[in-house]
């Protein structure tokens, strides 16, 4: 058998306020009982009956304050790879664009370091070195 407790409360305040109060203990499961409303000098005047719940042990806070880290660095990783992937398109995207100019430096590139390369060797030798060769 659960013995449950209930505690009685005086919620006295601006008509708006005690009814955030009682729709607070409602939307809570706490409220049990709430009589009418009187009018006070200070304004309205309730009583109410709530259901006495244990507070939350100290690992159950832990653990509530533990989810948002998680939570925000689950969301920066998504976003920094949502933005990786962007970066990487954009990047495939320019060099396919350079493409033309790109082969046609290399191609320039190529033909100079041809011309450049038969310029220096002019002698060659086709079976022995011969006294003008410098080869050996």
């Amino acid at each position: 058998m659960v013995h449950r407790r209930y505690l009685d409360r005086r919620v006295t305040g601006t008509p708006a306020h005690v009814a955030g109060v009682i729709a607070h203990l409602r939307n809570n499961a706490r409220l049990v009982y709430s009589s009418k409303p009187e009018w006070a000098p200070e304004g309205v005047t309730v009583v109410v009956r709530i259901l006495d719940r244990p507070r939350p042990t100290v690992a159950t806070l832990a653990r509530r304050r533990r989810r948002w880290p998680v939570v925000a660095g689950v969301a920066t990783a998504v976003t920094a790879g949502g933005m990786g992937v962007y970066a990487l398109i954009r990047l495939v995207d320019a060099l396919i664009d350079a493409l033309p100019a790109i082969l046609a430096v290399l191609a320039v590139l190529a033909l100079v370091a041809t011309l450049s390369g038969s310029a220096r060797s002019r002698v060659v030798c086709v079976t022995m070195h011969g006294p003008g060769c410098r080869h050996h």
